[in-house]
């Protein structure tokens, strides 16, 4: 249910560096542009975009096992 995809995705989150908590909080709380990120990172704009997709696959892939292993 809803209550366990949160907590795997709270987990999930602590599972990341520092550096990935603050792009990932630079994007989805601050709503900054790619192009801000960027400069922020001292990094390309295709370089953020390649480390957003990353850290995506990993925690999808993190709270795809978190709720395989807690399971109904």
């Amino acid at each position: 249910d809803g209550f366990d995809y949160v907590e795997a995705l709270r987990r999930c989150l602590e599972t990341l560096s520092e550096r990935e908590r603050h792009v990932l909080d630079l994007r989805y709380a601050q709503k900054k542009s790619r192009a801000e990120m960027a400069r922020l990172c001292e990094m390309s704009g295709d370089g953020v975009k390649s480390l957003l997709r990353r850290i995506r696959a990993a925690l999808a892939k993190c709270i795809k096992g978190r709720l395989a292993l807690e399971g109904p």
